[in-house]
């Protein structure tokens, strides 16, 4: 709360992104088109998985 409450220093503060950091979002955005354009292997594995217990 004391956050609130005091005054802001007026500066912006640009964050640190470190290389590890890019290449993570990197594949969570290929992951993420990947599974939206091309969602067929990922619902065949999810269909393989409850067959399993039918």
């Amino acid at each position: 709360m004391a956050m609130y409450f005091e005054e802001s220093s007026g500066e912006f503060i640009r964050p640190d992104f470190s290389p590890a950091y890019s290449v993570v979002i990197i594949i969570c955005l290929w992951a993420l088109f990947h599974i939206g354009i091309l969602p067929r292997d990922f619902l065949l594995i999810a269909q393989k998985s409850v067959g399993i217990f039918m």
